[in-house]
């Protein structure tokens, strides 16, 4: 009879047929088991690598939009315009026209010396005879009292929707200008701030204003119509005195809305508004 058992070399006994060992793994096993376990290592390099170069490249690509932006408003804008640096040193305000008190365009940079330009000084741009066109950047919150008194001349303005207060006089005199939009973005307009502006005819007011002040639109006599919105709470002494042409006022809101805004007694003075049209009804002025 055949004897199928196993002779060990190692230890020098038979195993019986019936029990094998081990195959242990052979050596083309072990390369293609470490291949595969290194392959994984480069992909998780691979991996993180790609995010970081995604990140530079977008932010190198932001710095470069926001230099090229800076560089295009630096070279558009009017150089030697006077600033002032405010209290918290975070801002700049322009102060004067400096070199341009006879240019007849101006353009206000948005930056001056890597900070925003904020605010526009009181009488900064004061009777500029010559000016006819004013370029004010989105960064300005602010048009100070008087800024552009009695620019007779000024026949382009347009107000950037960051501006929320505008000064008191701020456009007193501005004779020339046809057209208004004041944006959303403010709240309340100073006293006179409009007034004697006599070639004014269309006004667009801030859907968001709640203040109409004394003498706004004093002596626009060209002003034929005007919306005021429904946020409106006050409306001062003389606001639409003397527009001889503004025969009716439409309000958004409804009647009983109106009839809750503070009305100075003298708002409509020597102007011939006979009415206000609001959303549901008819007000009859005295």
């Amino acid at each position: 009879m055949q004897d199928d058992s196993i002779f060990c070399h190692k230890c020098g006994t038979k195993i019986p047929s019936g029990i094998s060992q081990s195959n242990p793994p052979s050596q083309s096993g072990n390369r293609q088991a470490q291949k595969e376990l290194g392959n994984k290592k480069p992909l998780q390099k691979q991996w993180w690598f790609w995010v970081v170069i995604t990140i530079l490249v977008t932010t190198v690509l932001a710095l470069t939009i926001f230099a090229f932006v800076l560089i295009i408003d630096f070279l558009s804008s009017s150089k030697g315009l006077e600033y002032e640096l405010s209290e918290d040193g975070k801002y700049y305000i322009v102060v004067g026209a400096g070199s341009h008190v006879e240019d007849e365009k101006i353009v206000i940079p948005s930056r001056y010396k890597t900070k925003p330009v904020k605010s526009i000084d009181p009488h900064a741009f004061y009777k500029l005879s010559n000016l006819k066109n004013i370029k004010i950047p989105n960064s300005v919150t602010t048009i100070g009292n008087s800024a552009f008194a009695y620019c007779n001349n000024l026949t382009s303005l347009e107000i950037p929707k960051s501006v929320t207060t505008i000064g008191d006089d701020a456009f007193v005199r501005c004779c020339d200008l046809t057209s208004l939009v004041i944006p959303d973005s403010v709240t309340s307009i100073g006293a006179g701030a409009f007034s004697s502006c006599f070639g004014l005819t269309t006004v667009t007011l801030s859907s968001n204003l709640t203040s109409i002040g004394d003498y706004v639109f004093a002596g626009c006599n060209r002003l034929t119509t005007i919306t005021i919105p429904k946020s409106i709470t006050t409306i001062g002494n003389r606001a639409f005195y003397n527009c001889n042409k503004l025969m009716s006022i439409t309000f958004e809101g409804t009647v009983r809305r109106w009839k809750t805004i503070m009305l100075d007694s003298g708002w409509n003075s020597n102007s011939p508004i006979t009415e206000v049209v609001c959303s549901d009804g008819v007000v009859k002025l005295n």
